[in-house]
Parts: C-alpha cells; structure tokens; sequence
C-alpha cells in the first residue's frame, strides 16, 4: 500500500530514486513516531512492581 499510493502531494517524483527516498523518509518517521508512543505508553502503563529507572 505504501509502495503505490492512490496519489502524491503535490506531484509524483519523475524518478524512481526520489520515489525510493520519499518511501524511505515515511518509514523513518513512522518508525521513529511507534516507538515514541510505545515508549510513553509502557511508561505510563508501568506494571506494579516493575523496577523504576531501568
């Protein structure tokens, strides 16, 4: 699904490398926006018992 978009905001890349990077760039930021928010959340959720500071 990510690999062939409905369509591209403002305009298609002409060439496959812009193309490969603006894949690459997306999944760079939403790797690094997962793990942000899986990191709060096993924060926030911290079991009882769980040691603080590890």
């Amino acid at each position: 699904m990510l690999q062939n978009p409905r369509r591209w905001d403002p305009a298609e890349p002409t060439d496959d490398a812009h193309k490969q990077q603006v894949f690459e760039d997306l999944a760079n930021s939403l790797s690094a926006k997962t793990l942000d928010i899986a990191t709060s959340r096993v924060r926030a959720e911290r079991m009882p018992g769980m040691a603080v500071g590890v």
